[in-house]
């Protein structure tokens, strides 16, 4: 998840993630299909999603130059490979949506749902413990490169960056045990939700939008 002003609703956003993979899969040989993905991508950018637009954008581009250069080299051309670039074009501006979510928006919309705790939960624990994993490994990279142990040394890099990160790991997960134990947490107890997720208008502008791009890419 990418921090920004611009949130989207949980259900809008996988409803939107959704229905962008599937137009990409589904009209992926019309070369109208280029042009929709373009034109959602800079209604992205244009409506204050851009830093996961541009997040986005280099590991595209590393993609489909990597499929495009094997196209190349096994047909020899390059027109059968606009229905891969549609698909994966479509596959990276599905993610945009979900990078846009908060945790805890998907937790509350999901409790709102009725959903069981044991889901709601679990979703919130996993994507909430992916950025608190990039971060510490970048710590513990940090303090390799201060101790001058190279990466090629894989019996000293084992040591000092697999060992550590299974024992902070380890201590996240027992902090995160004692958190709830210590919140008085029941699994089947009645809860009341603080703060609904509610429709923004950016919500319904980005349906109607996105929704009519693909309407008239179809229909063209």
């Amino acid at each position: 998840m990418i921090a920004s002003k611009r949130q989207i609703h949980p259900l809008v956003g996988i409803l939107l993630s959704i229905t962008i993979t599937i137009y990409a899969l589904v009209f992926a040989k019309s070369f109208n299909t280029l042009y929709v993905l373009l034109g959602i991508y800079l209604l992205f950018i244009l409506l204050g999603f851009y830093k996961a637009a541009l997040r986005v954008m280099p590991l595209s581009i590393v993609i489909v130059g990597i499929f495009a250069l094997l196209t190349f080299l096994v047909s020899k051309s390059l027109e059968s490979f606009y229905p891969l670039l549609n698909r994966i074009l479509g596959l990276m501006l599905a993610i945009i949506p979900g990078m846009n979510i908060r945790p805890s928006d998907l937790t509350r919309c999901l409790n709102q749902m009725h959903v069981p705790k044991a889901i709601s939960l679990g979703m919130l624990i996993a994507l909430s413990f992916i950025p608190l994993l990039k971060g510490e490994i970048k710590k513990i990279k940090e303090a390799i490169k201060i101790r001058g142990i190279s990466k090629f040394n894989l019996s000293l890099f084992y040591r000092a960056f697999l060992v550590p990160l299974a024992t902070r790991i380890s201590s996240i997960s027992d902090t995160l045990t004692l958190s709830l134990e210590g919140r008085g947490f029941k699994m089947n107890a009645k809860s009341s939700i603080y703060k609904k997720v509610k429709l923004k208008t950016i919500d319904i502008i980005l349906i109607i939008f996105i929704t009519s791009i693909m309407i008239v890419g179809a229909i063209l």
